[in-house]
């Protein structure tokens, strides 16, 4: 045993083996131990196939033996992962892969992979904008704020949570096409091309001028929105991309909107909270907005649905009148009690399930990925798929459900896209499927939290409110923990 010590460890000791002569062999394997403790490498087996099973890779040295050079390690090693960054071309707003943890400390472990990637910025701060305010993450967590028509109810009654009564309606609403969610697995069915795609902004939209115009320059102050930037403000504490939203203070009149030049006003953020980034991220969003268009519209048969006006009482000081979008009626089953009579002549009550019409908003996802895996797996992983899009989208996911309950919806429609060429974008998409539920059941799977949305309203709309009048744009850099206002000047 002691002479095949001594031939493993004949040369990179830095000692000849003349010096352990006569020495005990104590003495020489403290030596080994403590040379073995200073190495970084300390756990690389010797052998090859050991060592890259650990996830390193042999470099050798001018001798051509495999031995360590830094201090006195055993072997030249380097990571696999360092191997491949010295060949691998780096991409413009890509990160290094990284898995998805779940667990105990899975929010946390996410959370710091999320915010490694590099991000598109959506504004381009001037130097004549100057800052006025900062509301932090940790500040508007603890904003909480509850409508008065909430106050009695259950914090998962998302109905009374967002309670609204109409102001204005234009439009119809067509009946939903379920004959795109049935086709043969090796046929699907294909979407229309070139669809128009729905504006989010207010900027030009008469019946916003008029609301704004009648206005009581003496009563509550009124926001004016869309539902696309009120649930954006709303979600702010989901999101990792870079917005803005131009502000307006006129009078009592607070106005939430997107400023003209804003690129990213009608696209769709897809897969904000994955722990990587595309190499083209705005495309992507565009390709997304126009999935859900493309997908709207083979649902409506070219239907532009129905537009509606809600007003909210915030509290006692704050009205919000917002501009929501419902897209077609479904049709939904549910359970109601009914007064019967039983056997022996006594009234009892029993469960009848009842079809109804309801008003749905109707939104998409798009499988972005080279090789396409939906379509062969949807009818055996539907579930998974439906909680990874959750996952990967927990802000976007979350805005859909603030705009669904502002509007009223009391259905929610998920259409499940793909790619006809998996590696090319512009050869049009198909349906793979479609998920539908409750809108108040799709809140809670989302997990979206009514009493913080509103108190992340409230805390903007108050520090807006007690400025003077003129225009402010609310920013949120890429991977911050804060939302800046700034004096927007022209």
């Amino acid at each position: 045993m002691v002479e095949e010590v001594e031939q493993t460890v004949e040369q990179p000791w830095g000692r000849h083996e003349s010096e352990y002569e006569g020495a005990p062999f104590a003495a020489f394997e403290k030596d080994r131990a403590e040379l073995l403790q200073k190495s970084r490498f300390y756990d690389v087996f010797l052998s090859r196939s050991k060592a890259e099973r650990h996830g390193y890779a042999f470099k050798p040295t001018d001798d051509d033996d495999q031995y360590l050079i830094e201090r006195t390690a055993i072997l030249s090693v380097t990571p696999l992962d360092a191997v491949k960054k010295e060949t691998a071309p780096v991409k413009k707003y890509e990160a290094e892969p990284q898995r998805q943890y779940f667990g105990k400390n899975a929010a946390r472990f996410n959370y710091v992979r999320t915010n490694r990637v590099t991000r598109p910025e959506s504004i381009m701060i001037r130097p004549e904008w100057l800052p006025i305010t900062e509301l932090s993450w940790q500040n508007l967590k603890n904003a909480k704020h509850t409508i008065p028509a909430a106050e009695k109810a259950d914090k998962n009654d998302y109905a009374a949570q967002f309670a609204s009564e109409e102001v204005a309606t234009e439009g119809t609403l067509p009946k939903y096409n379920e004959a795109i969610e049935r086709h043969a697995p090796r046929k699907p069915t294909r979407l229309p091309a070139d669809a128009p795609r729905r504006t989010n902004s207010i900027r030009s939209d008469k019946t916003a001028k008029s609301i704004i115009e009648k206005i009581d320059p003496e009563g509550k102050t009124t926001v004016v929105a869309s539902a696309s930037a009120l649930s954006l403000v709303m979600a702010a504490l989901r999101t990792h991309n870079g917005w803005d939203v131009l502000v307006t203070k006129q009078g009592k009149a607070i106005t939430l909107d997107y400023r003209p030049e804003n690129e990213f006003a009608d696209l769709v953020p897809l897969d904000e909270s994955s722990t990587t980034m595309t190499e083209d991220p705005l495309a992507t969003y565009a390709e997304a907005a126009a999935a859900i268009a493309e997908y709207r519209a083979a649902a409506t048969d070219g239907s532009k649905g129905q537009v509606r006006w809600r007003k909210i009482a915030v509290d006692d000081e704050i009205d919000v009148v917002v501009k929501t979008h419902v897209d077609a009626e479904v049709k939904q089953k549910r359970r109601v009690q009914v007064e019967a009579v039983g056997p022996d002549g006594e009234p009892m009550e029993r469960v009848e399930i009842v079809e109804e019409t309801v008003p749905a908003i109707v939104k998409a996802v798009v499988e972005t990925a080279d090789h396409g895996t939906w379509l062969s797996k949807w009818q055996s992983m539907k579930a998974t798929i439906f909680g990874e899009i959750i996952i990967k989208n927990s802000a976007l996911t979350d805005r859909w459900a603030i705009e669904g309950l502002l509007a009223g919806a009391d259905a929610f429609k998920m259409g499940f896209v793909a790619r006809n060429n998996p590696k090319d974008a512009s050869k049009h998409h198909h349906v793979v499927g479609a998920h539908d539920e409750t809108m108040e059941k799709y809140a809670k799977n989302v997990m979206m939290e009514a009493a913080s949305c509103w108190g992340v309203f409230k805390a903007v709309v108050d520090d807006v409110r007690g400025r003077a009048d003129g225009q402010y744009v609310l920013v949120h850099t890429p991977n911050s923990t804060s939302l800046q206002l700034y004096n927007h000047v022209e």
